[in-house]
């Protein structure tokens, strides 16, 4: 069986996919930093590889993945996605871009043969119809600048070292084992702990794909079909407005949830179209979203029940 080497695998999206990883057979490594917090991890922690090292130290970063010699790479360590606590530009250009690069050298130099890249929606910006990977780039924050950039490099890169590299662009994900500050979990908590909450504004739109579709698409690369420098939206395809995303949520609880909107504008750009064209996904990689809206709250309305104390 592969080599897998997971960065960002304590982090919402990561560590759903080193679950998914192991549950279908795979033992991960799963690079941490000194402080890094494993609680997503805690539960299946001997059931994978732990490396500590720093993606920003380049010569301590080749010498670990060297030892390891992992033949995947699945890129999701990041910095600067959660705007309202994560404010360092110097470490989100350094995590992002330098760190990247790093982790391209380090991986080629070691042999890799395939390395599985993070993107974002936030690399697009401002748009006013659906976002297609061949769209100019816009980004309005430092994040998607970042974004943007290690996905040019990686795309770069790969062609440049006949290296097979895919960068997988995530829009909104939403499910298991997110920070109780997000959206969603604050929502669902809201609503069984019957307390109120402020939101800012029920019109703002996302374009939500549940997890267990995103990692979908992460493990699709697991079958060995080879894309050079490709980029592929993960969404759902479809717009939603926080406003419906929270009636949906009521008509899974049964209950009307407290909220107050306050009407206040969020800490980034919102556009009146945040939709992913998801048609190359489809064609090239035979995958689809196959979850509702509904059907993701549902699922995750039972995993909250079963983990409430995590969120308490």
């Amino acid at each position: 069986m592969k080599k897998i080497l997971i960065t960002g695998g304590t982090g919402f999206v990561g560590a759903n996919l080193v679950r998914r990883l192991v549950k279908i057979g795979y033992k991960p490594t799963v690079l941490i930093r000194k402080k890094s917090n494993l609680w997503r991890l805690k539960d299946i922690i001997s059931k994978v590889d732990l490396l500590e090292t720093d993606i920003l130290n380049y010569e301590r970063l080749k010498k670990d993945i060297n030892r390891v010699s992992p033949k995947y790479i699945y890129h999701l360590a990041v910095y600067g996605a959660y705007q309202g606590s994560q404010k360092d530009l110097n470490k989100t250009l350094e995590t992002n871009i330098f760190g990247t690069i790093n982790l391209l050298n380090a991986g080629y130099n070691s042999g890799i043969e395939y390395f599985i890249n993070t993107g974002s929606s936030s690399e697009y910006g401002i748009k006013d119809k659906i976002m297609k990977e061949t769209d100019m780039l816009y980004p309005v924050n430092y994040y998607g600048v970042t974004k943007a950039t290690t996905t040019l490099m990686a795309s770069t890169f790969s062609i440049q070292n006949k290296l097979p590299i895919a960068t997988l662009r995530l829009f909104s994900p939403y499910g298991f084992y997110e920070d109780k500050d997000r959206f969603v979990p604050t929502l669902i908590m809201a609503g069984m702990k019957n307390k109120g909450i402020e939101l800012s504004d029920p019109n703002f739109v996302r374009d939500f794909i549940f997890i267990d579709d995103v990692i979908d698409a992460y493990t699709y690369f697991l079958n060995e079909k080879k894309y050079y420098g490709d980029i592929f939206n993960i969404g759902s395809g479809k717009q939603t407005t926080l406003g419906d995303f929270v009636k949906t949520a009521e008509k899974v609880l049964g209950k009307k949830i407290k909220i107050k909107w306050t009407g206040h504008k969020s800490n980034q750009f919102e556009p009146k179209k945040w939709q992913a064209d998801v048609s190359k996904a489809k064609s090239k990689l035979n995958w689809r979203p196959k979850h509702s809206m509904i059907d993701g709250i549902h699922k995750i309305y039972q995993w909250y029940k079963e983990n409430y104390k995590l969120y308490s």
